[in-house]
């Protein structure tokens, strides 16, 4: 059993505070849920949570969105631009927030809206496509994470995280190498992520793994099981 919650309360910044805050109020106010992914995702579990920084930094925020339709999903962009604090781009699902700092926003959509499933390709031509598969089954194990007193936010899990980036790696490998630096980052670190007390816990499932024991490889092995957890047969 991984993690549930996480209480980051006094860690962020307050430009990112403010950002997360404004996304979770948006979608929640158009009933669509929407959950953290991407670097970020990486950041508030590894960097913020276990001050496990990464080598590589990010100014970018990433959401994935369940939406029905793509009606629905322009609703939430149309209230994104309507806030007054987000920009458009060239890209169909980026913005620019921009009331305290610059952070690129990227809106995953997924769920009823993919066709077929696990892809997602945006109007008006279909022209651009976006592999979906694994997000459904992500959410299914996201964290909800405490970033104020006010807001609880949710954030893929680490398992979900790599489920998501392998998916991305494998799409288009020879553009996503910045996927597996993430994936080895998290194997490496996934025992100091909260999970060391899952092995060595008395009568539990993972006693095998102490054979042999390596921190980074015995993380990496337990980060595999929990990713596996995630699956169903079409992923």
């Amino acid at each position: 059993m991984t993690m549930k919650s996480l209480d980051l309360r006094g860690k962020l910044p307050a430009n990112l505070i403010a950002l997360l805050r404004e996304i979770s109020l948006i979608s929640q106010g158009l009933g669509i849920s929407s959950f953290v992914i991407g670097a970020t995702a990486r950041d508030l579990i590894l960097g913020f949570g276990y001050n496990i920084k990464s080598p590589r930094a990010t100014r970018d925020v990433d959401i994935g969105v369940a939406v029905s339709d793509w009606s629905s999903y322009e609703q939430l962009r149309k209230a994104f631009l309507e806030s007054g604090n987000f920009s458009e781009t060239r890209i169909e699902q980026r913005l620019i927030w921009q009331a305290a700092g610059r952070i690129v926003l990227d809106i995953v959509p997924y769920g009823a809206i993919e066709s077929p499933k696990g892809q997602v390709a945006f109007p008006p031509d279909g022209g651009f496509v976006m592999t979906t598969h694994g997000f459904s089954e992500a959410e299914n194990q996201t964290i909800e994470v405490i970033i104020s007193d006010e807001v609880i936010i949710k954030v893929v899990s680490l398992a979900g995280l790599g489920l998501l980036k392998l998916v991305s790696f494998v799409d288009r490998p020879f553009e996503r190498d910045r996927d597996v630096q993430d994936i080895w980052f998290v194997m490496k670190n996934y025992l100091d992520a909260g999970n060391e007390e899952r092995i060595f816990a008395e009568n539990g499932p993972y006693l095998d793994l102490l054979k042999n024991f390596d921190v980074e490889l015995t993380g990496a092995r337990l980060f595999g099981r929990d990713m596996a957890e995630l699956l169903n047969e079409e992923t």
